[in-house]
């Protein structure tokens, strides 16, 4: 205590998520895109090994 007073308690920031610090890099239609992308390559990798 100062003065009498309470210290004013510190602002906690929520903890930033995988998925948070993703969307600061790319927008859903991206990842949607990326995510297309990866799937037919190892749905053509699937059936190159079958």
């Amino acid at each position: 205590m100062i003065d009498g007073s309470l210290p004013e308690p510190k602002k906690v920031k929520p903890p930033r998520t995988h998925w948070d610090m993703l969307l600061e890099r790319r927008t859903i239609p991206e990842l949607e895109d990326l995510l297309t992308e990866r799937l037919e390559e190892l749905r053509g990798r699937r059936s190159r090994t079958a």
